[in-house]
């Protein structure tokens, strides 16, 4: 009975006292809006403010309990040097007070002053380069160029902060033993600030694939940059030229579709005392191309 008594003791003290008005400190979470045009926060402001405040005590208890943050016009922010501004909570108590509910009254602002680092948006297109780590089934290979759509993306965000990037990359994308062709989705790597806004954050891939041949065929060169007045006999007169091709456009490949060419400039400045055939012009559609021999001897006559 005696602690009945004293927990109703209690609890009529705290209903009296809760009842009655006071000043104290409250701290309220802040957002900010109006932020200047072409203008975005740099580094992460002040998070909240202590306000003296005058209300009953049960106000004070329900702002313990849930309160809504306070938000901060930037319409009012001044400019101290170079990027950095401030904000006098102070000085506009009135627009704070409207954000209270009636029954509390705002005395002050604790915290004086609020300081904000403020830099310019930019615009930047940036080129995308996918992260593949593909490997191919026994005798098949790209039939086409991987396509990438789109092949750039628009970031928009603090210019300093895009000045330094270069190129955006997708996610991981691992193909084991493909033979067949790839389209999908395929996310970007982004910056996860609310700084930096873009355009799209996912790209199209398409990887056509074939099966392919190793074939070769033989063909002849010539002798690029020979001296004035002399004579070249070479052995041999001919090459082989190995290479892949889809089985598709296998019959589409002739020996005139390959130019090969030594410089004999290249083997004299090298001191070379032979020749380097090298493939100048081949069709689009062949890979690995491989000349045989890698060497051509020589004569010269003058």
């Amino acid at each position: 009975m005696f602690l009945v008594f004293l927990l109703m003791s209690f609890l009529f003290w705290l209903l009296i006292n809760l009842s009655k008005v006071s000043t104290s400190v409250a701290r309220f979470d802040l957002t900010y809006y109006n932020l200047p045009h072409s203008k975005v926060i740099q580094n992460a402001p002040l998070k909240y403010l202590k306000l003296e405040l005058k209300a009953k005590g049960f106000k004070f208890l329900s702002y313990q309990l849930n309160r809504e943050p306070l938000r901060i016009n930037l319409d009012h922010i001044r400019h101290l040097k170079g990027g950095k501004y401030y904000y006098l909570p102070n000085n506009y108590l009135r627009e704070l007070q409207a954000q209270l509910t009636a029954d509390v009254e705002l005395i002050s602002v604790v915290n004086d002053t609020i300081f904000l680092d403020l830099t310019i948006t930019a615009t930047k297109k940036v080129k995308i380069t996918p992260k593949l780590d593909i490997t191919f089934k026994t005798g098949y290979n790209f039939a086409k160029p991987i396509k990438i759509t789109p092949d750039s993306v628009e970031i928009q965000g603090p210019k300093a902060w895009l000045d330094t990037i270069k190129t955006v990359e997708t996610e991981a994308l691992n193909l084991e033993n493909l033979s067949e062709n790839i389209n999908q989705e395929l996310a970007l790597k982004i910056i996860q600030d609310d700084k930096f806004k873009y355009e799209n954050t996912q790209v199209h891939i398409k990887i056509e694939v074939e099966k392919f041949t190793e074939t070769d065929l033989t063909t002849s060169f010539s002798v690029i940059n020979l001296p004035n007045n002399y004579q070249i006999s070479t052995i041999p007169q001919e090459v082989t030229i190995k290479y892949q091709v889809s089985l598709a456009n296998f019959k589409k490949v002739t020996a005139s579709m390959f130019i090969v060419q030594c410089d004999f400039a290249l083997s004299e400045k090298e001191h070379l005392n032979y020749l380097i055939p090298q493939v100048v012009t081949q069709p689009d559609f062949v890979t690995m191309v491989q000349v045989l021999p890698g060497k051509i001897e020589y004569l010269l006559k003058k």
